[in-house]
């Protein structure tokens, strides 16, 4: 069995044992079958490309609501089901793998996919935090514009201020940075969801049981955390859309 990390692995970090556990799968896969590692990454990122490339019209790509979540998750199960695990049961057969070595190796892979959905979170949280400190930020920056655009000589400045114009720079700056993460953000979430909806699909098709994966903490109540960060996403989307909004209206005052 792969070693739990010591210092565990919570939603709001620290997520330096990550890389650990990951190690500690690939190092367990590669003992008994290092070419199931490389099909089972191969297929995974395949069904990624088909996400954010949206070929085909992938089902529930956009992942507005829950009934996207859904669309999204059924379509990668029948993918894998109908496409995939057949083949890979093939593989295992053609590598002389009895069932335990084989079943191990794919529930080692199963929860390199639940702590790829974990990592997936933590990248989307760490931008929802960014984005909204360059809100406010940038808010802060448009309040002295604002009171500078006020004043009869709006170029005039105190020794203690900073020109308008890099007043106007800096909060330009701030709206780019947190447009920047926010799509960083959007790519997380749909990460989050495809990882966990692969895992998903290799638990269910190969009957692991939930408490192998109990550690990695998404798997508490992942209807609510990814509901979550489509809202948090949702939100700061709008947010941000404010932002570039007002600022805008400076620049043409």
């Amino acid at each position: 069995m792969t070693t739990v990390p010591d210092a565990g692995l919570t939603l709001t970090g620290p997520h330096d044992t990550l890389d650990s556990a990951l190690d500690a799968c690939h190092s367990e896969i590669a003992e008994i079958a290092p070419p199931l590692l490389d099909a089972c990454t191969e297929q995974t990122d395949d069904l990624l490309a088909d996400l954010f490339e949206d070929r085909e019209g992938t089902p529930g790509a956009g992942l507005t609501d829950e009934e996207d979540r859904t669309a999204l998750r059924e379509y990668i199960a029948t993918q894998l089901s109908e496409s995939w695990f057949p083949e890979l049961n093939g593989r295992g057969s053609e590598l002389g793998l009895n069932w335990t070595a084989f079943k191990t190796a794919v529930q080692r892979y199963t929860e390199c996919l639940y702590l790829r959905a974990f990592d997936a979170y933590g990248i989307a949280t760490e931008a929802f935090t960014t984005i909204e400190r360059c809100r406010t930020k940038a808010e802060r920056l448009f309040d002295d514009i604002e009171t500078r655009l006020q004043r009869d000589q709006p170029d005039t400045m105190t020794e203690s201020e900073d020109p308008l114009q890099s007043l106007f720079e800096d909060a330009a700056e701030c709206v780019t940075d947190a447009k920047h993460r926010l799509a960083d953000a959007k790519t997380a979430v749909r990460r989050v969801h495809a990882y966990y909806a692969i895992g998903e699909a290799y638990q269910t098709e190969f009957e692991f049981e939930p408490t192998d994966f109990s550690y990695v903490a998404l798997t508490d109540d992942p209807d609510w955390f990814l509901q979550d960060l489509r809202h948090q996403r949702d939100r700061l989307d709008t947010r941000v859309d404010w932002l570039q909004t007002d600022f805008t209206n400076l620049q043409q005052r």
